[in-house]
């Protein structure tokens, strides 16, 4: 069960709606209201899951909490895709929940899954992997089971990403839509 702040998603809601009246105009608008998103939903709170990348498990360090579904892109798909998301609360809200997932992941593997803004000033980011698939070689544990794995054949691997099941497909059809566009599909 995800806990909201009600007065944190009501500032939210009431400052990213009106996006949609400036979205289009040029990269400054997308950019402010992808970033300006990303503060709001860092301000509402991380959901902590309970997975842990096996290359983070073996730090002498604190682990990067990444936020697995980057809130930056998944605005920017969301505007894509489905703008009317703005518009109802509800939906919003649940878009909001889901960016606000983290997984514990090491500096490096925080690095590789990033997406960059295209600074020639196009509209599409450059993304070279879909998040139903950047996760998957880094190998989970999670907290009070271990090393997340599964059977293929005679051999024991690692299971992929395990919360790939939460990512919509509207954000995965954004992303092949950039990498299409930027040549990485």
């Amino acid at each position: 069960m995800i806990i909201r702040n009600k007065t944190k998603y009501e500032i939210l809601f009431n400052t990213v709606r009106i996006a949609d009246k400036k979205w289009h105009k040029d990269k400054d608008w997308r950019t402010t209201y992808s970033m300006l998103f990303y503060a709001l939903v860092g301000n509402a709170g991380l959901v902590r899951t309970p997975y842990m990348s096996l290359g983070a498990s073996k730090l002498n360090r604190n682990p990067t909490p990444d936020h697995c579904f980057s809130p930056r892109l998944v605005f920017r798909a969301m505007m894509d895709q489905c703008p009317e998301i703005l518009k109802d609360k509800d939906r919003l809200f649940e878009v909001v929940d889901f960016c606000r997932h983290v997984v514990a992941v090491t500096k490096d593997e925080n690095d590789k899954v990033k997406y960059d803004d295209d600074i020639s000033g196009g509209v599409l980011p450059i993304v070279y992997a879909r998040t139903i698939d950047k996760y998957d070689d880094f190998g989970w544990i999670e907290k009070g089971k271990g090393l997340l794995t599964e059977r293929k054949g005679n051999k024991l691997v690692n299971c992929p990403f395990p919360l790939k099941h939460l990512i919509p497909d509207w954000l995965t059809a954004f992303e092949e839509k950039c990498m299409r566009h930027h040549g990485y599909l």
